[in-house]
């Protein structure tokens, strides 16, 4: 059973949550890493905090909680990112 102690909550990063998103991101490259997984890497999000910071200056940035703990952090943005291919249709 669920209670509202250990229940997952999300809210908007705000600035002085920059470390955590940046550690919790950090955190799991290492994991890819170890993995041999070539998807992030160590350091990665280090070099770019100042995007992750206006990422949260944005209001784009969230963080994921059980009760009083990070447990993981995601950008939503409604623009499209540098890199991303265009798609003839929307996936949905």
């Amino acid at each position: 059973m669920t209670t509202p102690d250990d229940a997952l909550s999300l809210r908007r990063a705000e600035q002085q949550d920059l470390d955590t998103v940046i550690e919790i991101l950090e955190e799991a490259a290492t994991w890819l890493a170890s993995r041999d997984i070539p998807q992030w890497f160590p350091g990665e999000f280090r070099n770019r905090a100042h995007e992750f910071a206006q990422f949260i200056a944005d209001g784009e940035m969230y963080l994921a909680r059980i009760g009083q703990i990070n447990i993981g952090t995601f950008h939503l943005t409604a623009h499209k990112r540098q890199g991303w291919r265009d798609r003839a249709a929307d996936a949905l």
